[in-house]
């Protein structure tokens, strides 16, 4: 990735403005020097330094933050091998091929037991509504890790066991997911918005023996029954002939009234233009190695189209100044399908064709906009920063028509 100068320095520390004059060229700030001082890059010319080492030294670079690591077993080979280009034979990626370890092992246990960060916030959540926050410590988060993989043993799930996950952002979810790499069992994470046909067949892709959903989630204002679309999926599984084990439910709306309706439609696919693809021409360790089955779809996907590169599948654009701007994925097109195959909080009330989406002069997308213009609402506000108001205009002027 290009790395861009600064352009704008404040010595105030302050956050800034998203846009400075009316050229409408972006400004950078620089942080508080007591927020540099114990930041984990504590300046952007020590971010060059570590960018530079990571492209040019990744097997050095990736090695040091290796070595921070609990190891059972070190890497006995090489480092890093890999092949991204399908004309010079089968894709690969090997990081530290043979070493053993357990992730929630260095992400739980040794932050409470070693580092003694046990009363230290984990992660922040929020859910639907303003004001439904929670925090969880490192201490709690192992407890209930632990708990449920006892659950998860108890239901006869061992290492290499596929586990089917089909919940919200909640916090199960990631009970669920560091449970399952603590007992050497593989998770298959499904969208909470797709179907139950879109469910039953990656359980199906994957061999799930065991899923794990929530009874219902509030999506803005939508209601989502899932255990509804579970138990859809979980019986078109057993008329394909797979059984699924065993499904846990987590309670999270508790008595919350279920089972609201949608009608099903059927609309036209909406053509796009092809915008610059993102793609890597080396791996990182996060990286995907395989689609589990089904290795030539995983090479098709993301290495055919421009051999010698992995195809994330993200638009993307560089501006002037070097940034990476990421418009969003790259399908030919959205297919708007019946209810069978896409689920209630992905299927749209209207859809509307439209040339452009009102953004900044930097590229930012006016989301407040967009809300204004489906509301029918002409009082916008400040649209001082607005790139292209033409295309507001056109937006109102072909606005769908929307029962109220």
């Amino acid at each position: 990735m290009g790395l861009p100068e600064e352009r704008v320095r404040s010595g105030s520390g302050s956050r800034g403005q998203e846009e400075a004059g009316a050229g409408g060229r972006a400004r950078s700030w620089s942080p508080p020097p007591e927020v540099s001082r114990s930041a984990h890059v504590p300046s952007l010319q020590r971010y060059r330094e570590l960018h530079r080492r990571s492209v040019e030294e990744p097997r050095e670079f990736w090695g040091d933050i290796a070595k921070e690591f609990y190891w059972k077993t070190p890497c006995p080979g090489p480092f890093l091998r890999y092949n991204f280009d399908v004309t010079k034979g089968k894709i690969f990626i090997e990081w530290m091929k043979g070493a053993t370890t357990n992730i929630c092992y260095n992400v739980l246990d040794r932050n409470v037991h070693e580092k003694k960060l046990g009363d230290k916030v984990a992660f922040y959540w929020e859910g639907n509504e303003p004001g439904e926050t929670t925090q969880i410590t490192y201490h709690q988060l192992l407890v209930q890790v632990c708990q449920f993989s006892n659950v998860l043993r108890k239901q006869g799930i061992q290492k290499g066991d596929r586990v089917a996950i089909y919940m919200p952002m909640i916090p199960e979810l990631v009970v669920a997911m560091l449970a399952c790499a603590r007992i050497g069992a593989l998770h298959s994470i499904v969208f909470a918005g797709f179907s139950s046909e879109s469910l039953c067949e990656r359980i199906l892709d994957s061999s799930c023996s065991l899923l794990i959903t929530t009874d219902a989630f509030y999506r803005g204002e939508k209601l989502v029954n899932l255990k509804e679309l579970a138990d859809e999926a979980l019986q078109k599984c057993q008329e394909k002939g797979f059984p699924v084990r065993c499904c846990i439910v987590v309670k999270h709306l508790g008595r919350a009234e279920l089972g609201m309706g949608d009608s099903t439609s059927q609309s036209p696919p909406i053509k796009r233009s092809c915008p610059d693809v993102q793609v890597f021409k080396q791996p990182w360790p996060g990286i995907m190695r395989t689609v589990y089955g089904n290795h030539e779809r995983f090479e098709t996907t993301y290495f055919k189209k421009f051999p010698g590169y992995y195809v994330t599948g993200d638009g993307c654009q560089r501006d002037q100044d070097g940034y990476y701007w990421i418009t969003g994925r790259i399908d030919d097109m959205l297919n708007v399908s019946v209810r069978e195959k896409i689920g209630p909080i992905a299927t749209p009330d209207y859809i509307q064709n439209a040339p452009g989406l009102p953004k900044t002069r930097s590229g930012k997308i006016m989301r407040r906009v967009l809300r204004k213009i489906a509301q029918n609402d002409h009082d916008l506000g400040d649209m001082s920063t607005v790139a292209d108001p033409s295309v507001i205009s056109h937006l109102f002027s072909h606005r769908c028509l929307t029962i109220q």
